[in-house]
This record gives C-alpha cells, sequence and structure tokens, in this order.
C-alpha cells in the first residue's frame, strides 16, 4: 500500500440503524479518504495527486522513524493535521536532539502545541509541519530532562531548532506491586531506571503491619526501611524489586520509593498490598450475561455479560463471546484485570450479516472465562429466499433479447427482501430487489442482449444470498449445425459467426476443409444446408463455387 490507516476494531455504523466494531480494508479506506476530503477542503486548488502526495510524505510508519516503505504499513500511517499543514501553511519545524555530550538521542518524542508530533530517528533528526504562528515546541526522551522552546513560523519557511538534553533521574514501572499475599510470601515487581545514584525505601502512612517484618531487596542488596542506598554508579535499565514478609500478621502496606539522581528527586508509590492468612486463588465468576434468544439476521447483537473475581487475589484473564463453537473461529476474546472481589461488564456489539446463517437456525452462543463457560441457544430469524422456478429459453437468435423470468420463495420468518443476481457466461449482468412476506414467492425478470457475445453455448445462472441455481445451459445462435459431410465429425463455427468454415469437423480451420467442401459441393447434405455454407454471402438458398472460393480465400486470411 501508499499508506495505512487506522482499521482494527473501528466503531462504524451498521444496518438498521446501529452500530458495531470493524476491522479490515472497509474501515482503513474511509480513514484515509476522509483525511482527503479534508486536504481538498482545507487547500483550494489542491488536486488529487497532490492531497496523495501530502498524506504519503507526512505519514508516520509504525515501525519506527528509520523504518523504510513496506507491505504492512506502506509509507507509513495517515497524519490529518500534519498533512493539512503541510497542504496550506507548508511551515517546517526541523532540527536534531543530542545529549550533553553532543551524541545524537534516538526515539524522543517532539511535540508542537500545534498538534503534530513525531519521534527522532537514529541520527537525532525530527521534521514536523506546522501552521502559521508562535508554537511551542517540546522534547522529551526517558532519562533525559523535558525541554521546551518557542518557534515562530509563517509563509511556508523552514526553520531550524537543535536541542540539547541534560540527564535526568527517571523511573517507569514495569510491573505493580501484588495487591494481596499470604503470612510468609515474598512478591517481585520491576522497574525501569535512569540515572538513578541512590534509593530510599520506605512505608506508607496508611501501613498497619509490623514494619519489623518487611524485607526489601534491590539488585541483590537489602535495604533497610527508611535508610537511604547508595550505589556505587548510576543504575540505569531494568530492576527487580523484592518485597517479603515474616509473620507480619494481617493488615495492609504500601511502599515509598524515592529515586535520586540528576535533576532529581523522583518519588513513586507502590501498593497498598494486603497480607492474609491464606488467599484464595483468582476466580472469574460469569454472574450475569447476555441470553438473547432470537437474533435479527441483518441487524446487531447486542451482547453483555458481568464478570467478577470471586478470588482474593488480583489476575489477568480473556473473557470471550462466543458463536457455534467456544473453540471455533467466531470467539471474540477482550483482556480483563480483576482484582479480588472487583466486577466488570463487558459489552459486545456485534453486527449479523444477512447471509450468515439461514432463518430458522439454532447456534448456541455464549461467554467463556478460564474457569467458566456459559451458553444459551440461539435462533436466528429473518428473511430468506430461494430460487423455486425460472422461465427461460433454451436458445435464442444472436442478436434477439434474451428474457429470463425467476420466482423466489421467502422461507424465513420475517417479511423482507432480498438481492437477486444474474450472471451470463460466468459474468455478473444485472441484480433485481425481491421481497415477499414469510411463505410468498416473487418474481424477477431479466433481459440479455446477445449481440454481445457470438454464436454458441453458453451458461447463465442466477442466485441470491441463500441459493443459487445450477448453471443454465442456452444456444446463442441457430438451434443446430449441419450433420457431418464426412465421417462422424459435425463441421464447427470456430469464430461463432455462424458459418460452418471447419467443414471437416477436427476442430481446426485447414486447407482440408476447403478440399473437402470442393468435393462434396453437390451433395444433399452440403445443399440441404446452405444456410451454414453462405460464404460469399450472395444466395444463402444455394451453396456454388462461389462459397469455395470465398472459403479459399478466408484461408489466406
Amino acid at each position: 500500500p501508499d499508506v495505512s490507516a487506522p482499521g482494527v476494531s473501528v466503531l462504524s455504523s451498521y444496518p438498521n440503524g446501529s452500530y458495531a466494531r470493524l476491522s479490515g480494508t472497509s474501515m482503513a479506506s474511509p480513514h484515509t479518504a476522509g483525511a482527503t476530503a479534508l486536504l481538498l477542503g482545507a487547500a483550494d486548488g489542491l488536486t488529487i495527486e497532490e492531497a496523495q502526495e501530502y498524506l504519503m510524505v507526512t505519514s508516520r510508519h509504525g515501525g519506527g522513524p528509520d523504518a523504510t516503505p513496506g507491505p504492512r504499513y506502506g509509507e507509513g500511517i495517515i497524519d490529518a493535521l500534519a498533512a493539512a499543514a503541510a497542504a496550506t501553511d507548508g511551515n517546517v519545524v526541523e532540527g536534531t536532539v543530542t545529549d550533553a555530550n553532543g551524541n545524537p538521542v534516538p526515539g524522543a518524542t517532539v511535540e508542537t502545541a500545534f498538534g503534530t508530533d513525531i519521534e527522532t530517528g537514529a541520527d537525532g533528526s525530527f521534521e514536523l509541519y506546522v501552521a502559521d504562528g508562535n508554537w511551542e515546541l517540546t522534547v522529551d526522551q526517558f532519562g533525559y530532562g523535558t525541554v521546551t522552546e518557542s518557534v515562530d513560523v509563517s509563509g511556508g519557511e523552514t526553520v531550524t531548532r537543535d536541542v540539547t538534553l541534560d540527564p535526568a533521574v527517571d523511573v517507569v514501572p514495569l510491573s505493580g506491586q501484588a495487591d494481596v499475599m499470604g503470612l510468609n510470601e515474598t512478591f517481585k515487581f520491576s522497574v525501569v531506571l535512569a540515572n538513578v545514584e541512590s534509593l530510599t525505601v520506605d512505608v506508607t502512612d496508611d501501613t498497619d503491619i509490623d514494619t519489623d517484618s518487611l524485607t526489601v531487596v534491590v539488585k541483590d542488596q537489602q535495604i533497610t526501611l527508611g535508610e537511604e542506598v547508595t550505589f556505587p554508579e548510576p543504575v540505569s535499565g531494568s530492576v527487580q524489586i523484592t518485597v517479603g514478609t515474616q509473620d507480619p500478621g494481617t493488615g495492609q502496606f504500601g511502599l515509598v520509593h524515592e529515586f535520586d539522581g540528576p535533576d532529581g528527586p523522583l518519588t513513586v508509590e507502590t501498593g497498598p498490598t494486603e497480607v492474609m492468612v491464606d488467599p484464595d486463588p483468582a476466580f472469574f465468576e460469569i454472574v450475569e450475561w447476555g441470553q438473547t434468544e432470537n437474533v435479527e439476521i441483518g441487524g446487531t447483537l447486542n451482547e453483555y455479560c458481568i464478570v467478577e473475581n470471586t478470588g482474593d487475589r488480583t489476575a489477568t484473564q480473556d473473557v470471550a463471546w462466543w458463536l457455534g463453537d467456544p473453540n471455533g473461529v467466531n470467539v471474540f476474546p477482550t483482556r480483563v484485570t480483576l482484582q479480588g472481589g472487583e466486577q466488570v461488564e463487558i459489552p459486545f456489539p456485534i453486527g449479523i450479516p444477512a447471509a450468515f446463517v439461514p432463518p430458522g437456525a439454532q447456534i448456541p452462543h455464549g461467554w467463556f472465562t478460564d474457569d467458566q463457560l456459559v451458553e444459551t441457544l440461539a435462533t436466528f430469524v429473518g428473511a430468506g429466499f430461494q430460487i423455486t422456478g425460472v422461465d427461460a429459453p433454451a436458445r435464442v437468435d444472436r442478436g434477439a433479447t434474451l428474457e429470463l423470468t425467476a420466482t423466489v420463495l421467502n422461507f424465513g420468518s420475517r417479511e423482507g427482501g432480498s438481492t437477486l443476481s444474474y450472471s451470463f457466461d460466468g459474468v455478473f449482468v444485472d441484480s433485481a430487489d425481491v421481497s415477499a412476506a414469510p411463505g410468498e414467492t416473487d418474481t424477477a425478470t431479466f433481459e440479455f442482449d446477445t449481440s454481445r457475445v457470438v454464436r454458441g453455448e453458453y451458461q447463465h445462472a442466477l442466485s441470491t444470498a441463500y441459493d443459487a441455481t445450477d448453471p443454465i445451459p442456452i444456444r446463442v445462435g441457430p438451434s443446430q449445425g449441419p450433420p457431418a459431410i464426412v465421417g462422424d465429425s459435425e463441421p464447427r463455427d470456430l469464430d461463432g459467426d455462424g458459418l460452418f468454415e471447419d467443414v471437416d469437423g477436427d476442430g481446426q480451420f485447414t486447407v482440408s476443409d476447403v478440399q473437402v467442401f470442393f468435393q462434396n459441393l453437390d451433395s444433399d447434405v452440403v445443399q440441404n444446408n446452405a444456410q451454414f455454407f453462405n460464404f460469399d454471402g450472395e444466395e444463402p438458398a444455394e451453396v456454388t463455387i462461389g462459397d469455395v472460393q470465398a472459403l479459399f480465400q478466408l484461408l489466406g486470411e
């Protein structure tokens, strides 16, 4: 692709005035079309080709600023605001982000108050589009202090702003402190540090257990609560913190971590953790769920379930709605994290396509977690049409209009309509709307101009969302050709013009056909079928030497 756009679980309009979450290029394409329309409306005189170019040059690759165009993202993910700025005012803010030693800082976020943003590349460079005005330019990267500068741009100019970042203490929790633990248990959680020179760990004010029973270990070093620990050299990277208890009694505790370093200190609070005698494992119970009995085909099934963690420990599970088979393809999971006793309601609106299942079908559906499965039986209701009759000729003269009439029956449980499609020789020709009450019929007539094809044998067919006819044979042209002149092989019309130049019937037009035709010129089988050998176009009721000469001339062509 040239570019990519949002296309996963997009909330979209759906038939019957409803909404559903859909995925695929059918969702990404409207995003791109809308962005294109935005550009055409914002910039007078902009061409479609120019709009495409602006969308491409301002797109951001999902693989990062240094990624090259590829089959997944193309040039990148479209940025409508940046493209509009480029197409109108055309101002550019560019520069390079480096550290205090002059080394490039890749992956830094550069953002303007206008609303455009980008990450720096491997060489620390960036390029942003903005509208006319005075804008704040903010640069931020983990492990560095944030820098904000003012940029004044107008008239399509390019302004360079090189930015230097100074190191700073930084912390990002990778996993949280446990919500629940048993007596004499330990738990571990991780943080990512940058430029940390010392650490102090203490308990929060609402801690109500014996703090002497707590042990905290960081980088294989046990820490005394409330006392600062200085590291031999600044610590950067992922660090694991281990917390244990030794007969603390029940209650709760929280921890306050003070990380100090350049531009510090930085304080992070974790917890609280409840200490229990024997906490129960997590159990995700489905306490309530939608039990739809009748599902409207072509409508939206608005399902939901309420899940409660009836255990004590926090856990994360997939809660999934399924249709037909919980181990099949129609399974739609949602990732859920619940603490002990916590409850969540999960809605799931799903559009049911018109031909997903036939009316009257009964299919189980329900929800499941790692711990439980529930199901109910749904009956799909709606209109459905099958083809009960076709009135069509077996032959039609070439150039005449072929007329075909079909009868359809609504075998469903609702009054409604459908589309009946007609194809000729495997190519779609036309469609018609049909409608009827349950058990009633409707008819539709199709016409086909046979001058669009040459003479010969063909097949045509009809189809609805639930039914299709077998291919129906039809001959375009005379009802039959001439009988065999020599041997058992009948002459053939190789080009569909109604004249049978393959006289000997071997499937090829060669000098042998001219010889056989001349040798049998006066035979009854030739003279009684003169209309098939009228090669000179003079006298269709009689075959003459002129037809032989014309056939010989055709061979030369």
